[in-house]
């Protein structure tokens, strides 16, 4: 019990908390339970590492991580025994395409001798390839397998701490000039509500499909969306539109994007063209990055529905409907 409180503690220390970021335009990945079925670590250190990883990752300011949760929720959902299970590269790939991850992290722990070695793997999923590796000889206690991991990710990142420190500071800077900049358009644009619908929304080249401009909780100011985006379980994304619109069908966001593989137009998991590599879809939303509800269920699971992820081009993305996500509305004229 004492070893186990003072990993804990360590793990506090060093700041542990979970990433749920989904903005902006940092590669998404997936983390992954960690292998080291050799190392006979304790259980309690092995479950815990994931959510470290994901901090660390954060904090980089190179990446944004998608929630464990949701990770060990779609696990779940393909009936795999135990979320520690999915170590292998095709299980990872697998899952993470499903979660709109463009990579995936892979842990392993492994014993030699007296030893323990940190082998860290980042997976380009779109590339199919391994992006890039590290590793770190160290001790087996848990202090000393967290230190191994921290000089592995460091060489996986490939900066030193003074980098880090300037790229912190130089987004704290950045950020502080967004909020600047958003207050003043608030400021500018306060009779924005007074537009008619009309100017909100805009018309799919060559079809009758018109889209709402902007996501929900951000509203058009002529010239960009203005305001926050308002994420919601698809229960609530379901009836959210205004009236006379509706949620998009899993198709017309495949439509809208285009260039879509076999696997997207026969109705599976797959992938279309990105939003930003879309002409029809850049032309009307430019190189948009959200991640949004269909009005499709999955067949067979009512429980699920189909997302689409446009900073990837995913399509077909099924998430469990309590799940957290944008929404955008269409009508068609008849």
């Amino acid at each position: 019990m004492k070893c186990r409180m003072s990993f804990v503690a360590l793990l506090l220390l060093l700041g542990l908390t979970v990433s749920t970021a989904w903005a902006g335009d940092r590669p998404i990945v997936a983390i992954f339970g960690v292998d080291a079925a050799k190392a006979k670590l304790s259980q309690d250190l092995l479950d815990q590492l994931p959510d470290y990883l994901a901090t660390k990752l954060t904090e980089s300011g190179k990446y944004q991580v998608i929630p464990r949760e949701q990770v060990k929720n779609r696990l779940s959902a393909e009936k795999k025994k135990t979320y520690k299970k999915c170590y292998d590269q095709s299980c990872q790939i697998e899952i993470g395409k499903e979660l709109a991850a463009e990579k995936t992290l892979s842990t392993k722990i492994m014993k030699l001798g007296s030893s323990c070695t940190v082998t860290l793997t980042l997976y380009d999923i779109r590339r199919a390839t391994t992006e890039s590796a590290a590793s770190q000889h160290g001790g087996c206690k848990a202090d000393e397998v967290v230190e191994s991991m921290d000089k592995a990710l460091g060489k996986l990142f490939g900066e030193n701490k003074e980098a880090r420190i300037k790229s912190k500071a130089e987004e704290r800077e950045r950020l502080a000039k967004v909020e600047v900049e958003r207050k003043s358009a608030g400021e500018e644009e306060k009779g924005i509500a007074k537009r008619t619908e009309a100017t909100q929304e805009v018309r799919q080249p060559g079809t009758n499909i018109y889209w709402l401009r902007c996501p929900l909780g951000q509203i058009w100011s002529g010239s960009s969306c203005q305001g926050e985006r308002r994420s919601m379980p698809w229960a609530d994304a379901i009836k959210a539109c205004p009236a006379g619109y509706r949620l998009p069908t899993r198709q017309e966001f495949a439509n809208l994007l285009g260039g879509c593989d076999e696997n997207a137009r026969g109705g599976g998991y797959g992938y279309c063209a990105s939003c930003g590599k879309s002409s029809m879809c850049s032309s009307m939303f430019g190189k948009d990055r959200g991640f949004y509800w269909s009005s499709s269920s999955l067949s067979g699971d009512s429980s699920l529905a189909w997302l689409v992820g446009f900073p990837a081009g995913n399509v077909g993305i099924s998430a469990g409907k309590d799940d957290g996500h944008d929404v955008r509305c269409v009508r068609i004229e008849i």
